[in-house]
């Protein structure tokens, strides 16, 4: 958790960008042995946040990876406490990763269904940066969403509400419900991406979704809604940058405070210039993938 260089900003930057091109959502994972209470996921995210708060980024990996597949084999709905916890955690695991987009995005989802949500002292202490991820992910502003196939059978639930739009500039909870209500599929979807195959009712959208350039049509719009989260993300920082560089030259800053303000500065800089090279990059990625 040491401040990023300039190696350290830029390369994950460009290797998320290399990642959203060549990646798809995941498929073919191993089946669940049984499903997942949600007790049983609330306590894998509460070890997450200890591991956080402690440091210990090797007890962090391993409750995120049981999180991961907590999630996947859910068998019940969640509550919107659990949903709120599972964003968080998404925005912890993608501050570590320095992943800066992805973590305002997460924090994105979370105040949409949290917003009076507060982050603790324990989590982000007063100038931590994941307090400037909040912030912007606050006052962005909303993007429409688009449809969801309405499937054969059942009901589909988006962040624990039944309902036939996904967000698209932001990860959310896909849970789909059989006739009786049980839960038969349960993923968090990455933004901009869509949720793993299943059947739809509209004979229509399934042959579309099958169609030639379909692909590349989905990977666009994940790629503009990348760029566009990126773009804000790198546009705050920045400006907290600013106002830190402001407060290191101001006469009135005690000179006890400047090393704090300095290394606040540049860090905040450092994580604007990596996350302006995603938007720039995968806009101009999709631009192509849109022209050929």
């Amino acid at each position: 958790m040491s401040r990023p260089t300039l190696r350290g900003a830029l390369g994950p930057a460009l290797s998320f960008t290399l990642g959203l091109l060549l990646a798809s959502p995941a498929r073919g994972q191993e089946p669940c042995a049984a499903a997942t209470a949600g007790s049983e996921l609330a306590q894998h995210l509460t070890e997450l946040d200890v591991a956080f708060g402690e440091l210990d980024e090797v007890r962090f990996r391993q409750a995120q990876a049981a999180t991961s597949r907590s999630v996947r084999c859910l068998g019940e709905r969640l509550s919107t406490g659990q949903i709120t916890a599972l964003y968080r955690a998404e925005a912890l695991t993608a501050f570590l990763d320095r992943e800066p987009a992805r973590a305002v995005a997460a924090l994105r989802s979370l105040v949409e269904i949290s917003p009076g949500y507060v982050l603790s002292d324990e989590i982000a202490p007063p100038g931590h940066p994941l307090r400037t991820y909040y912030d912007i992910a606050v006052g962005s502003p909303r993007v429409p969403g688009r449809p969801l196939a309405r499937p054969r059978s059942g009901w589909i639930e988006v962040d624990g509400t039944a309902q036939g739009q996904a967000p698209v500039d932001r990860p959310y909870l896909f849970q789909r419900m059989d006739r009786a209500g049980k839960v038969v599929q349960s993923q968090l979807v990455a933004a901009g991406q869509s949720p793993d195959a299943y059947e739809a009712v509209d004979a229509r959208a399934r042959a579309e979704a099958r169609a030639p350039g379909s692909r590349e049509q989905q990977l666009e719009v994940r790629l503009l809604a990348t760029a566009g989260v990126a773009a804000l993300a790198s546009g705050g920082l920045y400006l907290a940058a600013q106002q830190r560089s402001g407060e290191f030259w101001s006469p009135a800053t005690p000179s006890s405070e400047l090393p704090a303000l300095r290394t606040q500065t540049n860090t905040l800089g450092w994580l604007s210039a990596g996350t302006g090279a995603v938007a720039i990059s995968t806009g101009a990625a999709a631009l192509l993938v849109g022209r050929w």
